[in-house]
């Protein structure tokens, strides 16, 4: 997945992409799937670790708070209202 969020990483406006402190991650939406994709922001220079990209259905760990599932329901929303 790296290699290929790598290659897309400068096919991804920024307009397109949203930075979550609360998570500590950014995301956007798979052009061709339009699933959500995250990758953890670096806090320096607040830019996405590609390398390190996958579709937020694919995370796996601790259960999400339900702030933090809160949160995903409007990254989400406020993303497919850019398109």
């Amino acid at each position: 997945m790296g290699v290929y969020c790598t290659h897309m990483a400068n096919q991804i406006p920024s307009s397109k992409m949203i930075h979550s402190e609360t998570m500590g991650h950014s995301f956007w939406l798979d052009a061709s799937s339009r699933k959500l994709m995250s990758a953890p922001t670096f806090v320096e220079g607040n830019t996405p670790d590609f390398d390190n990209a996958l579709f937020v259905e694919d995370w796996e760990g601790d259960p999400l708070e339900v702030e933090q599932v809160n949160e995903l329901v409007n990254i989400y929303y406020r993303l497919v209202h850019r398109l």
